[in-house]
């Protein structure tokens, strides 16, 4: 295998594991249930699976069960009946240690989540795979892995702020108590501790920082947070306005790469560069790209753009139709994952369409799932990038919201506030600073261990080049009109 990749065996040892938390917008069962220590008979192992409850593939027998019609989308109040009819199928079909959950939003529940609890560590993984092995084996994705070193007893400082968000996510995806309780209180149990020491040192991608001093560890439950250097950034539906501007979305990711200090060039130049790998994209408008430049690159003042501004200088990867039909045809499986909302694309400024350029796998015929975000200098290619946000958020409104101006004064966000956000995510933002010590001994550069596609492909040829669009995911009963369109 090359260096920098990992595999889902990698990561979960059901083995060895004492709980677990899986989080996917969609899950392929057999694929990740191969994986899990189901139980018809025990729950000493409890396995906790969350995923988007309009993409379970149960989802039509608890239907019937709980005699409810559902059209679309699962209504929200009717979130709970099938949710525990859902519940019973499961652990009837798979063991009394399968423990499903569901979080509802008004767009997609589409953070990808591993909380894996071993004897000796809480493994935590952060990733843009559903829990698929189109995504998993077939595509380029990035993993934020870390492993938790366990507390020698509880202590009592406030967490991290790290392990504070983490835990509000979680319970914003409607976790169990019963699981996030059992890894934020210490409860000493006569656990079997075969497991070595070592087996924590496996992973391949986005380990411990090393350097980090245990003397002054800002410590707190069960698990050791202190070397966790990544900022993390999520988004939860609703309007994020006044105190809690900065928590979601494009604000929060402003927030965190001001927080970093970078030296980030304060006006566009040829030492900068943002670039963007995305399996989803929204119905791009110059405003909205405005808003989303401002905020990833940490800008000081900002504002709701006007809507006869310019499009700011992007460069975007995305495969287009004819990407699509070069890949190979285990990899084409994976496009089924893709979709540009672009629309229509005929009509569509050739201003948007010029910052799109096609995706060459380095794995060549290969496409991908991953969410990339890396700003950095294209003059100096021995410099690491200033930071890369990896995660499960696409570009789009209901990814990362949308700025609007705030009636209400509000000097952190220069007056702005938070709208449209639709789904949850999750990601990270790495400092770029973290990232050689993070790579493999005898990588070739950063570019070859953390970049899975060829940057000096070509932008489209807007006389012919078109994205790519599933005709599964546009053929789907809730898939919108008007994304319909975009392919005419």
């Amino acid at each position: 295998m090359a260096k920098n990749c990992v595999r889902l065996e990698d990561v979960i040892h059901k083995e060895h594991l004492l709980s677990a938390c899986v989080f996917s917008f969609f899950i392929a069962q057999e694929e990740l249930f191969d994986h899990l220590p189901f139980s018809l008979s025990s729950n000493k192992v409890p396995i906790y699976i969350g995923r988007d409850i309009n993409y379970d593939s149960m989802l039509e027998d608890a239907c019937k069960q709980a005699d409810i019609s559902v059209k679309d989308k699962v209504p929200k109040m009717q979130l709970q009946s099938i949710s525990d009819a859902l519940c019973m199928l499961y652990k009837a079909e798979y063991g009394t240690n399968y423990h499903a959950f569901y979080a509802w939003s008004p767009g997609s529940s589409h953070s990808k989540i591993l909380l894996l609890v071993y004897p000796d560590f809480l493994r935590l993984v952060i990733t843009s795979c559903n829990m698929m092995n189109i995504d998993t084996k077939l595509g380029d994705n990035h993993w934020y892995i870390h492993d938790l070193p366990k507390l020698p007893s509880r202590t009592t400082p406030a967490p991290s702020s790290f392990e504070e968000g983490l835990m509000e996510h979680m319970r914003a995806l409607s976790t169990p108590d019963s699981f996030l309780r059992s890894i934020e209180v210490w409860e000493p149990k006569s656990w079997d501790m075969s497991l070595s020491h070592g087996l924590s040192e496996i992973i391949l991608i986005w380990i411990l920082t090393p350097g980090a001093a245990h003397t002054d560890s800002f410590l707190t439950g069960m698990y050791d947070y202190s070397r966790v250097k990544v900022h993390l950034v999520t988004s939860v539906s609703g309007v994020c306005s006044g105190l809690k501007a900065e928590k979601h979305g494009l604000l929060r990711l402003r927030r965190v790469v001001q927080s970093l200090d970078l030296g980030l060039p304060k006006k566009e130049s040829h030492g900068m560069r943002l670039e963007i790998c995305a399996a989803s994209i929204g119905n791009l408008s110059a405003k909205w790209l405005n808003g989303f430049n401002d905020c990833a690159l940490g800008r000081q003042k900002i504002r709701e753009a006007s809507e006869s501004c310019a499009v700011p200088d992007l460069k975007l990867f995305y495969p287009s139709v004819g990407d699509v039909d070069k890949a190979h045809a285990s990899a084409k499986k994976a496009a089924s994952n893709i979709g540009c909302h672009t629309r229509p694309w005929n009509n569509a400024p050739n201003e948007i369409k010029s910052i799109f350029h096609h995706y060459e796998s380095k794995d060549t015929g290969y496409l991908f799932h991953q969410k990339l975000i890396m700003a950095y200098n294209p003059q100096d290619t021995e410099a690491t990038p200033y930071y890369i946000y990896v995660g499960s958020a696409n570009l789009s409104a209901s990814a990362w919201g949308t700025l609007e101006h705030d009636k209400k004064s509000n000097d952190a966000t220069c007056n702005t506030k938070l709208t449209k956000v639709n789904n949850f995510e999750c990601g990270v933002v790495i400092p770029g600073h973290l990232i050689e010590a993070l790579l493999e001994t005898g990588t070739e550069s950063w570019q070859s261990g953390i970049v899975p596609y060829v940057q000096t492909a070509k932008k489209y040829d807007l006389t012919k080049d078109r994205p790519w669009n599933s005709p599964d995911w546009v053929a789907e009963k809730n898939f919108r009109q008007d994304y319909r369109d975009s392919l005419h």
